[in-house]
């Protein structure tokens, strides 16, 4: 290949994978809730920042609206997948808790109400957020727990989805 058209192809490259980085959405959802594998009662209502495909915050915090996010409600629902700070997002919400409905898990086509995969959301059924300051529990810091370990790519690729 020629010096020039080597250096085309590699400038469009970068340019490709600078809009993809760029192109992710920027959410919140508000009032999810973060499941401890082993006892609900250390389960945690939080909001969850997405912003340009990435995790960026989970707080227990009210987080504030923005003119550069959309906002929307979890109303409860339960986080299952990985949420690892600065990376894509890939996780579903789920309408019940697969710890005491394990068989929800065989059917996320109807008990899924968010999905998103590598920063992509794929399923959206939640309604915009209504602010109301009664629905949090104020805390001082921000929350970063551990997940359970499923994947939700796993889902993905069994073709949960379609």
């Amino acid at each position: 290949m020629q010096p020039g058209k080597t250096f085309l192809v590699l400038a469009l490259l970068a340019l490709s994978s600078l809009a993809l980085a760029q192109d992710g959405p920027n959410l919140v959802l508000h009032g999810a809730v973060l499941m401890d594998s082993g006892n609900s009662d250390n389960d945690r209502r939080v909001s969850i920042v997405i912003s340009e495909g990435l995790v960026e915050l989970l707080t227990e915090d009210a987080v504030g609206d923005s003119n550069e996010t959309t906002d929307y409600d979890a109303k409860g629902g339960f986080v299952l997948g990985n949420l690892a700070l600065g990376q894509p997002a890939a996780f579903l919400i789920l309408s019940a808790d697969p710890r005491q409905r394990p068989g929800i898990l065989l059917n996320t086509h109807t008990h899924a109400s968010f999905g998103i995969s590598a920063g992509e959301v794929i399923r959206n059924y939640l309604p915009a957020y209504q602010e109301d300051e009664s629905t949090y529990t104020y805390t001082s810091h921000a929350l970063i727990v551990r997940m359970i370990s499923v994947s939700s790519t796993s889902f993905l690729n069994r073709g949960m989805f379609r």
